[in-house]
């Protein structure tokens, strides 16, 4: 159950701030790239038609579609190591 809640919170807990954990080529003019350790901000978080694709804006202002299965609420080290998630 607190792993689902966790899920649920992506995009939502830190006022939508999220983090890359690979790097992502866009594929369409409307996706947007990014690279592992990426601070993104989930604008919206799509419909019940559409939850892998959330739309998203980096620091620069940049903005696009990004999949959500790339994200975490967690970053990276700088010995890139990932920060787990510790859900009790």
């Amino acid at each position: 159950m607190a792993v689902v809640e966790a899920v649920k919170m992506l995009g939502v807990a830190n006022n939508g701030r999220v983090y890359a954990i690979a790097d992502y080529s866009a594929g369409s003019v409307d996706e947007m790239s990014f690279s592992a350790g990426d601070q993104l901000t989930i604008i919206h978080k799509g419909d019940d038609k559409e939850t892998a694709w959330w739309w998203a804006r980096r620091p620069d202002g940049t903005e696009g579609y990004v999949p959500q299965n790339l994200l975490t609420v967690s970053h990276l080290c700088h010995d890139d190591e990932l920060l787990s998630l510790h859900i009790f």
